[in-house]
């Protein structure tokens, strides 16, 4: 029995001892690797944010300019007797033989706004005839193709 408490006392000392060992060696290497990182980043160079924007502000991208102005865009809207008409999501065959004119485009706004008159379009097509169409449904013609608009 002496034996045996005398084996676990030293088992006991000899994991504790290489525990021990263990743990400062873990520690060492974490100290390296803080010393390597702090090494890496001395030689990275610090910019200001003016610095930064200053560079942001060099590079001119034309295509994002482009993107910025279509999205601004407003889609196709006509005044038309008081109301807003935007063009159909609806696809349909208009028979240009039957077609009614009941005025035409009189003004222009740009296409980023919304007609504020009557018979103005916020494209140019000035001069433009505006048809009947069906119950709250009026159609134009643009660039030679025939557009339904919609009463919104």
């Amino acid at each position: 029995m002496k034996k045996q408490v005398g084996l676990l006392i030293i088992l006991s000392i000899t994991l504790l001892l290489w525990g021990c060992s263990n743990q400062a060696k873990i520690h060492s290497e974490n100290t390296e690797l803080l010393q390597k990182q702090d090494d890496l980043t001395a030689h990275i160079p610090v910019q200001s944010e003016e610095t930064i924007l200053a560079k942001e502000e060099d590079k001119k991208v034309p295509a994002v300019s482009e993107v910025v102005s279509t999205v601004e865009e407003k889609q196709l809207m006509i005044k038309y007797k008081g109301d807003i008409y935007q063009v159909s999501a609806l696809d349909v065959d208009i028979d240009t033989n039957h077609l009614i004119k009941i005025g035409k485009v009189k003004s222009v706004v740009s296409d980023d706004k919304k007609p504020n008159k009557n018979n103005q379009a916020n494209r140019n097509i000035k001069g433009e005839p505006i048809y009947q169409g069906e119950e709250n449904t009026i159609i134009v013609k643009i660039n030679e193709e025939y557009k339904l608009l919609e009463k919104q």
